[in-house]
């Protein structure tokens, strides 16, 4: 679908004030509320961008969290699963973002053993190419 110039600012606008509306939503445990929001955005998302677009992408994230929030750990789990799995193979397994999806994807898992080797595979890709001293490799050892 075209959109004039005006009516894609309208709809980033419309995407910022869903966010906005997500993180309160967050901020006030309002997770039910904040799920129906994301499940909305997804589809909207997906529907204007693509299924694999990173606005999508944070989406799905969002949705994911929001599960986990609710102890639906296996939709969550399932919902983080299809993000890494999508960012894995768009943007390559080293890359900052895949393994953020990858430490979210861990959190997710109930399987103590599972989570566990997947935070050292993350661990371990962080080391190697983020350095030991950076932000999300310290993220990693806390993890651990």
């Amino acid at each position: 679908m075209a959109y004039s110039r005006a009516q894609k600012h309208d709809r980033s606008w419309i995407h910022n004030v869903a966010i906005n509306l997500e993180e309160a939503l967050y901020d006030q445990g309002k997770m039910a509320e904040r799920e129906a929001l994301c499940r909305k955005m997804v589809s909207e998302s997906t529907e204007e961008y693509g299924g694999e677009h990173e606005r999508t992408l944070g989406w799905l994230q969002s949705l994911s969290s929001s599960l986990r929030e609710q102890d639906k750990y296996m939709e969550a789990e399932a919902v983080m699963r299809k993000v890494w799995e999508i960012r894995k193979r768009t943007l390559g397994e080293n890359h900052r973002k895949t393994l953020k999806s990858a430490r979210r994807l861990s959190l997710c898992i109930e399987d103590g053993g599972e989570s566990e080797a997947l935070c050292r595979q993350i661990l371990d890709r962080r080391e190697n190419h983020l350095g030991r001293n950076d932000a999300d490799t310290v993220e990693s050892y806390e993890d651990l």
